[in-house]
């Protein structure tokens, strides 16, 4: 994350001195690592859905047999 946002800094700067920029840049970054650091709660929300799904497909079929 450090990386990321040094270069992302640098670049502005680079290009233009206005602090407005700099200060949209950085937060654009912040935004991007946060929503990196939510994948994985997104993706084991995702395969606790698939399980339960699962499971519920299962209970349906063995219900369909028993009657």
């Amino acid at each position: 994350m450090t990386g990321l946002l040094v270069f992302a800094v640098a670049s502005a700067a680079e290009q233009t001195l206005e602090y407005g920029a700099v200060f949209a840049i950085v937060m654009y970054v912040f935004q991007f690592v946060e929503s990196m650091l939510g994948i994985p709660l997104y993706y084991q929300q995702w395969l606790r859905l698939r399980e339960i799904s699962g499971r519920l497909a299962g209970v349906g079929v063995e219900a369909g047999a028993a009657a």
